[in-house]
């Protein structure tokens, strides 16, 4: 091989290792690159919309007042206060609480001491959905703390079925009465509380509710004692209710933001109990209770058939389930209070088709599945709601007494195929891993879909 071609093959050798070494590099640097930003993310730093991981809730007593006494929906609004117990998992000298649209007109701390923690500065993070409460000394590793708000102040969005909302309930006399309903899933704790809301953020809920008197308020555990108080202790420029009734709930097991739940509306109940001596009840409006008695045993008889496939026991002997006119979703999964769209608790054997009859079946066996999968446990973080929804919809049919097992191996299958053409007709089905990375509000909210309840279900 002549001389000048043998120097062109190492001047193109050396070229081509050259590249090679650059394309390497890059590559290295872009996965370092990529590394530290899900470090930073998980730490909660400003290009994050995670919350940082310094300080941890241990519990919450929380107390919500809203106010619903008006024949003009635009006048009413909710208050409350919130006490919650946290510790520093590292020394920091702030930390942040998720807030959206509320008033908050004050944040305090106090150590394990009860002395007064120096607040600085509080500034609120629109986009991020927080609060930054920024300290004048640092909060100690190991330490517990207690942060205090008092009397935040919120309006109920107009139409809205998300955080704590309004809607009508049913008229009596020529007077309409309003209930207060919550949907708290995914991000929407935030938007009645300042909290900690974060799936894997799990704490204690000590919950009260204020309510007028002749008004039945709901929450996930039973009530544990009520008290008579002026009604301008929580509604100051109203002049009715003179006296109200502020019901003090039992503490919570340790759980989710996203799975507290309240309700406080003119309902009536029914009620059932198992053969272990558990209570189940359905809440609805007075002309709509008598017609749930199918669903509140679909209800008792599903949580048994878990128990006994699950080898898991049931952890409340208290099962409440409530429908009201307007809901998010079909229904939510709150630990002991379970809300459906109201048609789904219905059930009349002359009216009421098969199919309607099985799919709201199937809808209250998803949910009682839930408090397993999801509320016992749960995931960290969004990307991962597959693991609830999917092994809930699938499982759901297994909750079931409906024929053999070949029966609900023909229902699955039917309706998959049957939400898979809707979807497509209704061109909302889209194709997207089951496991997706979410990140802000927006695509947090947008993961709920066909692809992870359905394909999920099919895996």
């Amino acid at each position: 091989m002549p001389f000048e071609s043998v120097g062109a093959c190492r001047k193109a050798l050396l070229l081509v290792t050259v590249l090679v070494a650059a394309v390497l590099i890059a590559a290295s640097l872009a996965i370092l690159l990529a590394l530290m930003l899900r470090s930073a993310a998980d730490n909660g730093s400003e290009s994050s919309y995670r919350l940082p991981t310094d300080v941890k809730p241990v519990s919450y007593a929380l107390t919500l007042a809203p106010f619903i006494y008006s024949s003009n929906p635009g006048d009413c609004y909710f208050t409350g206060s919130v006490s919650i117990a946290v510790e520093a998992v590292n020394d920091t000298d702030m930390f942040k609480l998720h807030s959206v649209r509320l008033e908050v007109p004050t944040v305090r701390l106090r150590n394990s001491t009860g002395g007064d923690v120096i607040v600085d500065k509080i500034e609120e993070n629109v986009e991020k959905q927080w609060l930054t409460i920024k300290l004048g000394e640092p909060l100690r590793a190991g330490e517990t703390y207690t942060v205090l708000i008092d009397r935040f102040k919120g309006k109920f969005v107009k139409n809205g079925k998300t955080g704590l909302y309004l809607s009508s309930s049913y008229s009596e006399n020529s007077t309409e009465y309003y209930l207060v309903s919550s949907q708290l899933e995914p991000i929407h704790a935030r938007e009645v509380f300042p909290c900690f809301d974060e799936p894997a953020m799990k704490a204690e809920f000590n919950v009260s509710l204020v309510r007028g008197r002749e008004f039945t308020a709901l929450s996930n555990m039973p009530i544990k004692s009520s008290s008579s108080v002026p009604g301008n202790t929580w509604f100051s420029n109203s002049v009715e209710p003179k006296v109200v009734i502020k019901d003090d709930f039992e503490t919570t097991p340790t759980m989710s933001t996203y799975t507290l739940a309240f309700l406080v509306a003119k309902f009536e109940s029914i009620s059932h109990s198992d053969s272990k001596g558990r209570v189940f009840t359905n809440w609805l409006s007075p002309e709509l209770v008598k017609k749930s008695n199918f669903t509140l045993s679909v209800a008792a008889k599903a949580i048994e058939a878990f128990e006994k496939l699950l080898n898991v026991s049931y952890k409340t002997n208290i099962t409440k389930q409530a429908g009201v006119p307007l809901l998010n979703f079909e229904a939510m999964e709150n630990w002991g209070l379970i809300i459906y769209q109201q048609n789904i608790l219905m059930y009349n054997e002359n009216t009421t088709t098969t199919l309607s009859k099985l799919t709201n079946a199937l809808t209250v066996s998803h949910e009682i599945v839930h408090q397993w999968f999801g509320n016992l446990v749960t995931m960290k973080w969004w990307n991962e709601i597959w693991l609830n929804e999917a092994f809930s919809t699938f499982y759901s049919y297994l909750g079931l007494e409906w024929g053999s097992e070949s029966d609900l191996d023909s229902h699955f299958v039917m309706f998959q195929k049957y939400l898979f053409d809707m979807n497509f007709e209704r061109k909302r089905y889209k194709v997207h891993p089951i496991q997706m990375d979410v990140s802000t509000p927006t695509e947090i909210d947008g993961i709920f879909d066909y692809i992870v309840y359905q394909k999920g279900a099919s895996e």
